[in-house]
């Protein structure tokens, strides 16, 4: 028999908790006969996902997936335009310093309304965001909309280089 994952619920005097492991359907079912709530957990493909993506089963293949098409797009910005990755990162800590929280679209669009960095697809810059947030410059701190993709969530970021002002 094979394990999948499952969810069971502990409750305590004042809480409950709810607890993943990977147990047969027996063993849930044992667990269920012995008054212990036991719930499947199964992921789902939504049905907006393009069919393309219907195969990705993981959420790790699918974050792979999406690196790999940063890394492609910011390779591929570097082949017509020779260091612009690092140009663009230069621009990201730049605006970093000056702003103290902002949405990436504010960016790559300053960037590109100042003549800052040429303009490359926004999948090129994913990437650099990315590393900008390892080189600890930035970190995600809540998500708003997007004006640039139909309103969809964008990432907002915080500055952790910020310098205010004199």
């Amino acid at each position: 028999m094979s394990k999948i994952r499952h969810s069971v619920e502990v409750k305590g005097r004042g809480h409950t908790w709810s607890v993943p492991t990977y147990i047969t359907e027996q063993t849930a079912q044992d667990w269920r006969d012995d008054g212990l709530t036991v719930h499947a957990i199964e992921n789902t493909i939504p049905y907006w996902l393009p069919s393309w993506c219907a195969d990705m089963t993981t959420l790790l293949e699918a974050r792979a997936a999406a690196n790999e098409g940063m890394q492609i797009a910011t390779a591929h910005a570097d082949e017509d335009i020779p260091g612009w990755s690092d140009m663009a990162l230069e621009y990201i800590h730049s605006y970093a310093l000056s702003h103290e929280r902002f949405t990436g679209w504010h960016v790559t669009h300053t960037a590109t309304l100042t003549n800052a960095v040429p303009q490359k697809s926004g999948k090129a810059w994913g990437a650099l965001f990315q590393k900008a947030q390892r080189l600890k410059w930035i970190e995600k701190c809540g998500y708003a909309q997007d004006p640039n993709r139909n309103l969809n969530p964008c990432s907002v970021y915080r500055s952790l280089v910020y310098r205010e002002a004199a």
